[in-house]
């Protein structure tokens, strides 16, 4: 599952009818893993719809949860660096059953989106490791976001903390700066299998439209050569916001 921060306005139209032949080469039967959470199945069918929460406080959180219900929501992002007190004791104990019971059957992941990676606040990896931990044991999350660059040993410790406890992972990674390489690129999607990640995620900063398909390429590569890799693309012409289902890295 890749999400994109593109905008397809400024892509001239050959360039573009490339990208979408890439788009329909997924369609023709990639060899993707299949990932259930709940009765979610990513990587069949029509693209899932992943809206995030980011309210302050523990009201208009579960207000907005609740709403979810009632919408074409798929899976619910706590988007907890967002959250006030997330930082204080028990708040994750205070605020997940709660939280679990207002989405229903909608799947929870839970995400602390750090400063350097484009999220709300920074903590220090104990911390972060900690509420990522916490999260895990609850029983009350489905999926939790891991930020690659945390460190491998933690990483791979997390995930077996994860899979035990039948929370699945994404491994993500966050270039707001450039588009890499189509080889870094598929070296980081790769790692990210290695080390254990049920979905991988990489969203970068295309400068041209050449970096466009530069991402396309890479996804479908992956795709082709590796299980366990599920890309996600844009289906039509995008606003200049990034592509994807939240406004949140």
């Amino acid at each position: 599952m890749f999400f994109f921060h593109y905008s397809m306005d400024e892509i001239p139209s050959p360039l573009y009818n490339e990208s979408r032949q890439i788009q329909k080469d997924y369609r023709k039967g990639a060899p993707y893993q299949n990932v259930i959470i709940k009765q979610t199945i990513l990587g069949r069918g029509m693209p899932k719809i992943c809206a995030p929460l980011v309210e302050k406080d523990y009201e208009s959180l579960i207000h907005q949860a609740a709403s979810f219900t009632e919408q074409p929501v798929d899976i619910a992002e706590w988007r907890a660096d967002w959250f006030d007190s997330i930082l204080e004791p028990d708040t994750l104990d205070q605020v997940l059953p709660g939280l679990e019971s207002a989405l229903k059957d909608i799947p929870l992941l839970f995400t602390f989106r750090t400063q350097r990676e484009g999220g709300h606040l920074s903590a220090p990896l104990p911390a972060y490791r900690s509420l990522a931990e916490h999260a895990i044991c609850s029983g009350h999350v489905h999926l939790v976001d891991l930020e690659l660059f945390s460190g491998d040993d933690m990483i791979r410790e997390t995930i077996v903390l994860a899979h035990r406890h039948q929370v699945s992972v994404i491994l993500s990674n966050h270039d707001f700066a450039a588009t890499p390489k189509e080889e870094e690129i598929l070296r980081r999607l790769h790692h990210m299998e290695d080390l254990g990640a049920d979905i991988a995620k990489i969203a970068v900063m295309p400068q041209s439209a050449g970096d466009v398909l530069t991402l396309l390429s890479a996804t479908h590569k992956a795709s082709a050569l590796k299980e366990g890799l599920i890309p996600r693309v844009p289906t039509r012409p995008a606003s200049p916001c990034p592509v994807r289902s939240s406004p949140c890295p």
